[in-house]
């Protein structure tokens, strides 16, 4: 028995093919405008890392207040963006990773400057330097001593200074911290004259620091 495909069945496969082909063309147009905003967010982060460190490195460290807040405010910039690429990305994603290494690099120019500041300009900061782990059986307490700094900082605004640093991280930078203070695991820090290195499980603990 001979069947014939009537206008209206033509006209409805035909309309069929025509949405599916532009379902597939805004999901292909979706995809790329995403990959294509990611890029630009991780150009964007590489270069405000960039001109920080550039800024840092290349000006001449003098003792005046102007002087700390530029430095300060770069890096309070670029740390925000770091935290919104990590909850975009995931904290292990390769582009995360390799702008912590450029973080990392801008922390450590930021830490010179202000043991600078102590040494030459009779300032009294008090740098931490916190090594953290993002691995499943070190991450629930290297947030859990994240939030004991973040609230001393708080607590000692403006003297105070928190300086972050991935212990897994393939850095040059971190490696060099590591040794330098004698880092052995995470989470540890460094803190005070002497530079003690221990893990602290409540704010009192680092109250005496700040006496010198």
């Amino acid at each position: 028995m001979n069947r014939r495909i009537g206008k209206d069945q033509i006209l409805r496969l035909l309309m069929a093919f025509i949405l599916a082909t532009l379902t597939l063309s805004l999901v292909f147009i979706i995809i790329n405008s995403v990959s294509y905003i990611d890029y630009i967010s991780s150009k964007q982060q590489t270069n405000a890392i960039s001109d920080a460190i550039g800024y840092m490195e290349n000006s001449n460290i003098t003792c005046s207040s102007e002087f700390f807040s530029n430095t300060s405010e770069k890096l309070d910039f670029v740390a925000k963006s770091m935290s919104l690429l990590e909850s975009q990305w995931g904290t292990n994603d390769p582009r995360v990773l390799q702008e912590k290494v450029l973080y990392s690099q801008l922390e450590q120019d930021h830490l010179n400057i202000i043991l600078g500041f102590n040494k030459n300009c009779g300032a009294d900061f008090l740098p931490v330097l916190f090594f953290y782990s993002n691995n499943d059986n070190l991450k629930d307490r290297s947030q859990n001593v994240g939030f004991i700094l973040d609230s001393f900082r708080q607590a000692n605004m403006g003297r105070v200074m928190i300086y972050s640093f991935d212990y897994d991280l393939n850095s040059t930078v971190v490696q060099h911290l590591k040794q330098e203070y004698k880092i052995t695991g995470a989470p540890s820090i460094a803190i005070g004259t002497n530079w003690t290195v221990f893990t602290p499980d409540n704010i009192n603990e680092l109250s005496p620091y700040l006496s010198g």
